[in-house]
């Protein structure tokens, strides 16, 4: 058997290979031996370490999920105020092409996995709920700051910026709209739901500094 610290560096290297294969196969085209090919390992030694397939692409949906919101959260930590906050957070949820773009095709091309592996469902959540308290954050510093006037409980128009950024990146990453329509949309509703009244305010926003990513 596997020490502890081999059995976490080999699901690593498993997850990292599952991923550069979901990259270039589609979530519909993997299956154990192009997963075990990527890694250059054998299907046998893949299910000693996860059980199946899905039990793989679960892993990667987690890890997925948790680098994109730490990197989010990180980057959005380092605007001091929150109108810059707000610019930056929408600009970091935007599939521009690139890692950004790459990271949401992982994240959506699993989203029948979550529906498979309750450990999946349970990132889903988690990852869907990090970014709507990320938002919260930032709606309760402009309140406090005197920035925003919002129109809802800040903490409805949180879950709205989490949920229309799902449904309106995706089309983005089909072609119907551009990764600026997305981006101009979700300020648009900022704007409206937190009745900002800075002129400018969004200026910053889509300059394409740091950008969170998905390692492969």
């Amino acid at each position: 058997m596997a020490r502890p610290s081999n059995q976490k560096k080999r699901r690593a290297e498993i997850v990292a290979a599952a991923t550069i294969a979901v990259h270039k196969h589609g979530a519909a085209g993997i299956n154990l031996k192009r997963i075990a090919d990527a890694a250059d390992m054998s299907s046998a030694l893949l299910l000693y370490y996860y059980s199946d397939v899905n039990d793989i692409l679960a892993a990667v949906y987690r890890s997925a999920a948790k680098q994109f919101l730490d990197e989010r959260e990180q980057l959005v930590a380092k605007e001091t105020l929150p109108l810059s906050m707000l610019s930056r957070c929408i600009e970091l949820g935007t599939p521009y092409p690139g890692k950004r773009c790459e990271a949401a095709r992982i994240l959506y091309e699993l989203a029948p996995v979550i529906v498979e592996k309750p450990t999946a469902a349970s990132w889903s959540r988690r990852f869907f709920s990090g970014q709507a308290e990320l938002y919260l954050r930032i709606v309760e510093a402009g309140i406090a700051s005197g920035d925003f006037s919002p129109l809802l409980p800040p903490a409805k128009i949180a879950t709205a910026m989490v949920a229309l950024e799902d449904g309106l990146a995706i089309h983005a990453m089909t072609g119907l709209l551009t990764p600026e329509d997305v981006e101009a949309d979700l300020l648009a509703h900022a704007e409206a739901l937190l009745c900002i009244a800075s002129p400018g305010w969004a200026d910053r926003a889509g300059e394409g500094s740091e950008i969170p990513t998905v390692s492969a």
